[in-house]
């Protein structure tokens, strides 16, 4: 099997699941972040940030238009971005949740906020 493809989207879920792993890692322990953290943050890196770039780029999402295909050099170009972007709001969150505001109750926001990432993702 050593000519098969491996499918852009297997790889960059799994590379999510390694970076959320790796985010939580690094992450001071006085955060208390555990494995399941991890997972729950690669998975939202996936989902929210390359999920569509990566079936836009790679043709897989109906209607791909002119970019299907393109692959190579461009997908993953762009998914570096978006995932650094999206690892960096979400250690700015962290920060703020853990260490500026620790006693602030973010519940609600928390619900708002993934539930409308949830629904776009979803939705779509």
């Amino acid at each position: 099997m050593r000519g098969a493809r491996r499918s852009p989207a297997l790889v960059a879920a799994l590379a999510s699941l390694v970076l959320g792993g790796a985010a939580v890692a690094l992450a001071p322990a006085r955060w208390g972040l555990t494995f399941l953290h991890g997972f729950l943050l690669g998975g939202a890196l996936y989902a929210g940030a390359l999920r569509r770039h990566v079936a836009r780029k790679s043709g897989t999402e109906a209607g791909a238009g002119a970019e299907a295909g393109a692959g190579g050099a461009g997908l993953w170009r762009g998914a570096l971005v978006r995932a650094a972007a999206f690892l960096c709001f979400a250690g700015t969150q962290a920060v703020v949740c853990f260490d500026l505001a620790p006693n602030a109750d973010v519940r609600g926001f928390f619900v708002i906020l993934s539930s409308w990432i949830v629904a776009e993702t979803a939705l779509r």
